[in-house]
């Protein structure tokens, strides 16, 4: 890339909205993203891009820019974008594997001296969250540090505003009352209904966050309570000094048309224990992972608050798993096997992972296992303490669960071989199978016993279960497997065409899950797609290579 006379510079998320016109979402993430991008060092002279020979437009940047903010993961996209924010930007992280829609993070990130998340580097409320909110209310910390510390944490998909106590939000409420006045008489009964509402929220807890939209295509209307409020926050920053209110973009993708918005009280995050701040933040999460079919016009949807009237429980904190620095510098290098592997491999592949594994805590696949000890008296001669006793114990094997893939592009004989390894390997450790099928849904939990049967008997059993057809989405399996502790325990094996890009947000991938190859189907196919998935993956789990059985 070729890059000259641009200034560096620093993006400003901050931006005025116009509601008694049109929204402009190109116009506006110009105006935001872009146009800071081509400020010139020589006046008189302009700023020009080129990649590879091609020159680089405004609106290819935008087009790049919505490409990264997309539900699925573009890998060259993402790369592209980041070398472009790499070399325009004064502070930016170019070797970054957060996704680009996190920008404004990395951004502070890198003027605040922060490591990102990853395998060896892990926010927690106890040592990041709890200290820099003190250290912020002192002045000692600044907000480049605060945001990037609190977006590194949380991994948030929406658009927060922080107020240093209730009372700076009590100021805020009433500002916004009084501007809300001057222009109610424009604004219809339903708009000024929620705006009247805003003056009832409160923010003594740690967070308040209100649902706005479904999606970003809803309510841009002339005058809608969301770009009455958005606009009402962004025009606050004027008003507030930076110790007492700010904005905190932690999806750039949210930062224009948001779903949803988080106020974050930090004097009670900086007065909190860890777990209070783990539990809220995970509520959140989970609040924000609900399906809504509908936000109410007449009134506020609080997102936190109705799911724990759903639930009627906290979420738990979230655990977050170190994986090896060496397993990320593998996957970076991303190779698969020249030939396609077969059935005896699998067992194989199969058989490393058991091993590895080791004993479970519990499943259904119980075995005793004998050990000699001084501890015990041998039963021959109770009475000679020199001899071992023998004790006996009750361990468990992990259970092995099928995934899979039947969507339309898969037939019975591009997944047979793979099915018939885990069978076999099933039937020679005496462990039963679990199966799954799956494609843009999922079909009910069999059970196939493989215990004193042949494999011609299970696979027989295994072909009267019925399969779902259609699109294919693996997120449904994970979020399916991180629902159960029992399910984590098991060796889930996903059988697949790999036609999948994973989606573009932070999400848990789980630890136990292996991705195997349907056969009979063209193998450079296989592993094209499988490099791709593999790279969607990385920004979610840096190990991802070492999941695939290829």
């Amino acid at each position: 890339m070729k890059i000259t006379n641009q200034r560096p510079v620093d993006l400003n998320p901050i931006y005025m909205d116009n509601i008694s016109k049109d929204f402009d979402l190109i116009e506006t993430t110009k105006n935001v993203i872009v146009r800071p991008l081509f400020q010139p060092i020589a006046p008189n002279a302009k700023v020009t891009m080129q990649a590879n020979g091609n020159a680089i437009t405004e609106d290819d940047i935008v087009n790049m820019f919505f490409d990264c903010c997309h539900e699925a993961y573009l890998a060259p996209q993402q790369t592209a974008f980041r070398e472009i924010l790499g070399n325009c930007l004064v502070s930016f992280n170019k070797q970054s594997n957060l996704s680009m829609k996190e920008l404004f993070a990395i951004q502070a990130g890198a003027k605040a001296g922060l490591d990102e998340p990853d395998a060896n580097t892990i926010y927690t409320p106890a040592t990041d969250i709890i200290p820099t909110s003190r250290k912020f209310l002192a002045g000692q910390v600044t907000y480049d540090e605060l945001f990037a510390t609190y977006a590194f944490y949380t991994r948030a998909e929406t658009v927060g505003f922080y107020f240093a106590c209730e009372q700076s939000f009590e100021d805020f409420k009433t500002w916004f009352a009084t501007q809300h006045a001057m222009i109610a008489s424009a604004l219809t009964s339903d708009v000024n209904q929620l705006a009247a509402e805003v003056g009832g929220l409160t923010l003594s807890e740690l967070t308040e966050s209100l649902r706005l939209r479904t999606d970003g295509t809803q309510d841009n209307h002339i005058g809608s309570f969301p770009r009455l409020l958005l606009s009402m926050l962004m025009n606050y920053t004027k008003v507030a000094g930076a110790g007492e209110y700010g904005i905190m973009p932690f999806d750039a993708g949210e930062l224009f048309c948001p779903t949803s918005v988080v106020f974050i009280n930090i004097e009670r995050h900086a007065k909190a224990t860890a777990k209070e701040i783990a539990d809220e933040w995970n509520l959140f999460k989970q609040a924000g992972a609900q399906k809504i079919n509908m936000v109410s016009q007449k009134k506020l949807t609080k997102m936190t608050a109705s799911y724990r009237n759903m639930q009627k429980v906290k979420g738990q904190a979230v655990l977050a798993s170190q994986r090896s620095a060496e397993d990320a510098i593998r996957s970076a290098n991303i190779k698969f096997r020249k030939t396609p592997p077969t059935s005896a491999d699998m067992v194989r592949y199969v058989k490393r992972i058991m091993d590895k594994m080791g004993a479970v805590m519990r499943s259904e696949n119980a075995y005793k296992e004998f050990k000699m000890t001084y501890q015990r008296p041998n039963r021959r001669d109770p009475d000679d303490f020199s001899k071992q006793g023998k004790t006996v114990s009750t361990r468990y094997k992990p259970d092995i669960h099928i995934y899979l893939d039947t969507s339309g592009s898969i037939s019975e004989r591009n997944y047979q071989d793979a099915v018939k390894a885990c069978i076999r390997m099933a039937k020679k450790l005496n462990v039963n199978l679990y199966f799954n099928s799956f494609s843009h849904c999922m079909s009910q939990t069999t059970k196939l016993r493989t215990k004193d049967k042949g494999l011609a008997e299970v696979y027989r059993e295994f072909q009267k279960v019925p399969k779902v057809s259609g699109g294919t989405d693996y997120a449904q399996i994970w979020a399916f497997i991180n629902k159960s502790p029992k399910r984590k325990r098991e060796i889930s094996l996903l059988i697949t065409d790999f036609e999948y890009i994973a989606p573009n947000r932070n999400f848990e991938h789980p630890k136990n899950i292996y991705y195997a190859p349907c056969s009979h189907m063209d193998y450079d196919d296989i592993k094209y797609w499988a490099e791709k998935f593999c790279r969607s993956l990385l920004h979610a789990d840096p190990s991802a290579r070492k999941h695939f059985l290829l």
